[in-house]
């Protein structure tokens, strides 16, 4: 009877965690493409051009894929837990100033902060997923995992759709409060980190990741403007 209760409380627990981290990578990713269909009331309130604006999207992208890359070196800086905390924190109140932004120059800084902290969240909740479960139920959970980060595509412009045209292009941010303090808490609550997680301080490549970011900074103007001016020109007006 004892075992059976462990058991039950054990599998309870693991789908808590999973819970928690799948909605941490789910708010994230939902982000990549919630803003676009805001973008032409947002090209209103600034006054920008369509050129201008899409880098609320650029800069999410750039960042977000730089915390990626740099996630287990926070990781074992900060210790998993805290640094995956620490991410959903900075995801929350950058959401919150890319809400109350009302030039592109700030909202393109608070994009930035937000990509920060949801680079964090994807390859944390991938590692706590597989060392949440046994190597048996692994498969199942990573297609879990895979099954809520496509969900959060598809709901993205939907959602941020019906969001602008309700309530204006800023609730597309402040949704992800309530999200983000619950994942909050929860992270708190129920995370720990693994035994084998070493801390401390270890090397970082930043020539590597000075690299990385120049590379798709680059890349991103060719896709966004390739269509539209040649490469001389691209690279004498940027």
């Amino acid at each position: 009877m004892q075992t059976a209760t462990t058991s039950a409380q054990t599998t309870a627990g693991k789908w808590v965690i999973a819970g928690t981290v799948v909605l941490g990578s789910f708010v994230s990713v939902m982000d990549i493409s919630i803003v676009n269909v805001a973008m032409p009331q947002m090209i209103s309130t600034f006054g920008v051009s369509l050129d201008a604006i899409t880098w609320v999207a650029v800069a999410y992208s750039i960042s977000e894929i730089i915390l990626v890359t740099m996630s287990a070196w926070f990781s074992r800086l900060l210790g998993r837990k805290n640094f995956f905390v620490l991410s959903f924190m900075v995801f929350t109140a950058a959401s919150i100033l890319c809400g109350l932004a009302r030039s592109l120059e700030m909202m393109i800084f608070a994009r930035i902060l937000q990509g920060i902290g949801g680079g964090g969240l994807i390859p944390v909740a991938q590692a706590i997923m597989l060392e949440t479960f046994p190597e048996e139920e692994r498969g199942m959970a990573m297609a879990i995992y895979s099954m809520g980060i496509t969900v959060a595509g598809v709901v993205g412009p939907v959602l941020g759709g019906w969001l602008t045209d309700a309530y204006g292009w800023p609730w597309i941010f402040y949704i992800n409060v309530p999200i983000g303090i619950l994942g909050t808490v929860l992270s708190i609550v129920v995370l720990a980190d693994p035994p084998h997680l070493q801390r401390g301080l270890a090397r970082i490549d930043v020539i590597g990741i000075v690299l990385l970011a120049v590379g798709l900074t680059t890349l991103q103007l060719v896709l966004e403007r390739g269509e539209r001016e040649d490469s001389v020109r691209i690279i004498s007006r940027n």
